[in-house]
């Protein structure tokens, strides 16, 4: 009986003192992975600029750092004073994107080797985060698209259409013609994996966000959204498995009253 009184106190005490140090991040082996990191490349084939994005998310952090593969620290954030007791939670950011006469793609990737980048932090509960996030140089090929720019048309029946999307931007080419040149991802060594496609339609009065699955081929607008005589900008993004993603931009405009000319004339004014 005293052997089994003496045990419990043990084993009492030792699990209290596992709670105390998982409570404060103290002991070994507590470092736990962001709940979702990404670094990802965004390309605009009708623009022809590039920059990058970046999302995380955690619960209750105060202190974020992002390295590259050779360690270079290239982003830091703290919570201080009531914000920083408070704790954050997700992060959304992406850089500036120049365009190609400016930052040819070749001294873009540069700039950004491929590699794994890392998210480090510290939670208010003292428990270190921590993720690798592997960052590619696949960039795919924006998106054929229909309706064509500028067309007019029944507000009841627009349907968004484009091709699917097989081919990677090529740097080189790309920075020597101008403007994107798209090859088959063999061709630089590379694998295309395309995930999702995202279309968006926007105008002063409207944002539609849609997430599409990697066979999907069209996205009907809902009527009940548009007004007739109006311009519309839209966007099919193509998304690559790495999380990179390539932009193509078109507009439309609604009728029955308006003409070409006139639909340019409103889109140039969103």
């Amino acid at each position: 009986m005293k052997w089994t009184r003496a045990g419990s106190l043990v084993l009492t005490a030792a699990v209290a003192a596992t709670l105390v140090a998982a409570a404060t991040g103290s002991w070994a082996g507590d470092e736990l992975p962001f709940k979702e990191a990404q670094f990802f490349i965004e390309y605009n084939s009708s623009a022809g600029d590039t920059g990058v994005q970046v999302f995380l998310d955690d619960d209750n952090w105060r202190r974020i750092t992002i390295s590259d593969p050779d360690d270079h620290v290239l982003f830091t954030v703290k919570g201080q004073s009531q914000l920083g007791r408070q704790g954050l939670t997700e992060l959304f950011f992406e850089s500036v994107e120049p365009e190609l006469a400016d930052l040819p793609i070749v001294e873009f990737l540069e700039r950004f080797p491929e590699g794994a980048y890392e998210f480090e932090g510290i939670r208010n509960d003292g428990i270190d985060l921590e993720s690798e996030v592997e960052f590619t140089h696949v960039i795919p090929c924006g998106p054929e698209v229909t309706p064509e720019e500028g067309e007019v048309l029944n507000r009841r029946r627009i349907e968004i259409g484009w091709d699917e999307v097989t081919q990677v931007v090529d740097p080189v080419q790309t920075d020597a013609a101008g403007e994107t040149v798209c090859v088959d991802p063999g061709y630089l060594g590379q694998e295309l994996w395309i995930d999702t496609y995202q279309v968006i339609v926007e105008n002063d009065d409207i944002h539609l966000i849609v997430d599409l699955p990697a066979d999907a081929r069209q996205l009907t607008v809902p009527p009940e959204l548009l007004e007739e005589n109006t311009a519309y900008k839209f966007e099919v993004l193509a998304k690559e498995e790495s999380g990179n993603q390539t932009i193509t931009e078109s507009f439309f405009c609604t009728g029955p009253g308006l003409s070409p000319e006139e639909c340019e004339d409103l889109a140039d004014a969103l």
